[in-house]
């Protein structure tokens, strides 16, 4: 029986997403389990995945809802239904608003595509390429008031090939991140 249960929460296609749920299906999770996935792009790679592993998975656009306050109530009614501890944020587009943010306390993660605290924000491998950093990474962070700020759990650092396109680039992140989602469900439950 897992100790934690987990949300997902996702705007786009969901690489990260579908590479946690594959954490889960190959019971590498320990004391945490993905009890529900929030999501809005119609065309993701997350709703069929989640089909075959008894998973729900709801469709949640926020541009749906009159206001932040709604859209918040609907978030919480789902995580409250599903009995869910923690959240991690994989590719949500999404600032987390008070008090939204107050009631989860140190139970949101997030994961960014850069060494916090450089390369806040939308773009960071891009921002990395550009400044001609030689080094940049993936951090997992409970998430904070500002963007990109909160608590690190874990880094890992890329090293930026000489001639390496974002493309190619991007590729090695989808496969160092699954490893660090990894290693920040493994972070959290040793941390209770």
């Amino acid at each position: 029986m897992s100790r934690y249960n987990w949300a997902i929460f996702m705007s786009g296609w969901g690489r990260s997403a579908v590479k946690t749920l594959e954490l889960q299906k190959e019971g590498r999770l320990n004391d945490s389990r993905i009890s529900v996935v929030v999501y809005e792009a119609e065309k993701n790679g997350i709703t069929e995945l989640c089909r075959e592993l008894n998973i729900p998975a709801v469709k949640l656009v926020k541009k749906d809802f009159p206001d932040h306050e709604s859209y918040y109530a609907e978030l919480q009614k789902v995580l409250q239904k599903h009995n869910v501890d923690y959240i991690f944020l994989l590719g949500y587009k999404h600032i987390i608003r008070e008090p939204f943010l107050s009631r989860y306390e140190n139970r949101i993660v997030n994961i960014h595509p850069a060494l916090l605290p450089a390369f806040r924000g939308k773009r960071a491998i891009q921002q990395a390429m550009e400044y001609g950093v030689k080094i940049t990474g993936l951090t997992t962070h409970l998430i904070g008031g500002d963007l990109d700020e909160g608590t690190i759990l874990c880094q890992r650092c890329i090293p930026i090939k000489d001639g390496e396109t974002f493309e190619e680039l991007d590729l090695r992140f989808v496969k160092e991140g699954k490893e660090i989602i990894e290693e920040t469900f493994q972070t959290i439950e040793n941390y209770e």
